[in-house]
């Protein structure tokens, strides 16, 4: 995952490059702005899709953990969405 500076988007600065599983694309911010869940499969292709989400700290700005879902029985993610909690 890479992250950039926005403020002026006319010219986006890079900031740092963030390792998430193969196949990394769609991402999902956390209600609290503490969390970033990336969904690891883009192709079912060799290499290009771990079937894991990757769960990345924003303020350390790394990953701290995985999520394998079905992967090992051969499934993947197709997309991520974060439901709110009840009231």
């Amino acid at each position: 995952m890479t992250v950039y500076d926005n403020s002026d988007p006319q010219h986006p600065k890079f900031l740092k490059a963030i390792p998430a599983a193969a196949g990394a694309h769609h991402l999902v911010l956390s209600s609290d702005e503490r969390y970033l869940f990336v969904q690891n499969s883009l192709l079912n292709l060799l290499g290009m899709s771990d079937g894991s989400i990757s769960v990345i700290d924003i303020a350390k700005g790394e990953q701290i953990a995985s999520v394998d879902t079905l992967k090992n029985q051969g499934f993947n993610p197709n997309c991520i969405v974060l439901l709110p909690e009840n009231p």
